[in-house]
């Protein structure tokens, strides 16, 4: 459904390279100008005069150089920027993509359809909590959006009114990927990071602007709750801290349950207990990824063999935790360079992780059979998770 735009109460939303907020795509805060209204501030009929390179920036240049597919580099000045742009409107060849027509479509309706949820939710009578955090300028976390270490502290912070909590019991350290006994590990409940029913109680409060003002218990690793799919399970029988006796060895350079470190979702949210399991046969490369706020599959057909390993270049398609299917997409890319027992690499265009997300990996056991398929995540399971999610008053599935 079409939803009101104003008033606007969350920022733009993060596009591979663009931002939006329900009006158009924008890059570098700039907007896309129209070929006709370009040709009569470029070239100019008759009487009337044109701008001068200067009476632009050159964000608004570069962003119209992306926005029509031209080359662009930083280093390219403006005058490099307006001949490409004055040629292709002298030669009709100025146009956008059908792809970026889609993209912005689809974004000005996820816009407007989070902003007036979250607008409807924050807007009613909500109790002193609500109005209290509204004064302060706090901003709450936005459903659909993962949560933010730095925001679960800023909302923490108010006076508002708490329920009485249980006395908290010493949190025991959780353990690191390197120490977890497989045998004992439990796949979903994640039982390597628990300590029993303290381990819930010392789990920081979060005010929840969608329920009815009760405080919710924020837990590690929630995604499956919603999606209702299992993580890949991890190999039995091996314990990564163990010696090398009696280890099963790896049978060719990238295959194998892989436990991954990525240091940038570790610092911005609760998700430490990240995998890959992989798959390859000859140049066919196959992973089943978790990575705490999204989970999803990669694949390639281009696994290049190394003397000290291998060199994979892949495309990645996912879903965010409690919120929209990543489709396949250009941007949506990666590489992973595989040296002995260790990986580390790259994905393109993770939302809310900025350009790039980086990440390393050590070999822990073999792999286990690869559950999800890439049509889980295509057009038609976008559409299917969008009428599941607007179709019951707003809520995530």
């Amino acid at each position: 459904m079409a939803a009101t735009l104003e008033p606007i109460v969350i920022p733009p939303i993060v596009i591979e390279k663009f931002t939006c907020a329900g009006t158009g795509l924008r890059y570098d805060n700039q907007e896309r100008v129209a070929p006709d209204v370009l040709r009569t501030l470029l070239l100019p009929s008759g009487a009337r005069n044109g701008i001068t390179d200067r009476e632009r920036p050159k964000a608004w240049w570069s962003a119209q150089a992306v926005f029509y597919g031209l080359k662009h580099t930083k280093s390219m000045s403006i005058q490099q920027i307006r001949g490409q742009l004055e040629d292709a409107l002298r030669s009709n060849k100025l146009a956008v993509t059908q792809e970026l027509l889609d993209m912005e479509y689809q974004s000005n309706q996820e816009f407007r359809e989070l902003n007036a949820q979250v607008r409807e939710k924050t807007s009613g009578a909500g109790g002193g909590k609500r109005k209290h955090t509204e004064a302060k300028g706090k901003t709450s976390a936005v459903e659909g959006s993962p949560q933010k270490k730095q925001r679960v502290k800023a909302t923490t912070t108010l006076d508002a009114p708490k329920k009485p909590r249980a006395k908290k019991a010493t949190p025991t350290p959780a353990p690191t990927p390197m120490d977890v006994d497989f045998e004992d590990a439990k796949p979903v409940k994640q039982t390597a990071k628990k300590t029993g029913p303290s381990a819930r109680q010392d789990m920081p409060h979060t005010f929840n602007p969608f329920g009815a003002g009760e405080p919710v218990r924020r837990t590690v690793q929630t995604a499956r709750k919603s999606t209702g799919r299992a993580a890949p399970k991890r190999p039995v029988g091996v314990n990564a801290a163990s010696s090398s006796q009696g280890m099963p060895r790896q049978t060719d350079a990238t295959s194998g349950y892989w436990t991954i470190t990525c240091p940038y979702i570790t610092q911005e949210w609760d998700h430490e207990d990240f995998s890959f399991n992989i798959v390859s046969r000859g140049t066919t490369f196959e992973c089943e990824f978790e990575l705490g706020i999204i989970h999803g599959l990669m694949r390639s057909n281009r696994v290049e063999p190394r003397a000290d390993g291998a060199y994979v270049t892949l495309e990645w398609a996912g879903k965010e935790e409690e919120g929209p299917v990543c489709c396949p997409t250009n941007g949506r890319t990666g590489f992973i360079k595989f040296t002995g027992p260790k990986l580390k690499g790259k994905l393109n265009s993770v939302p809310a992780c900025g350009p790039d997300l980086a990440f390393e990996g050590q070999w822990v056991g073999p792999p286990t059979r690869i559950q999800a398929t890439w049509d889980d995540y295509n057009q038609e399971a976008y559409e299917r998770a969008n009428r599941a999610r607007w179709g019951r008053g707003g809520g995530w599935y």
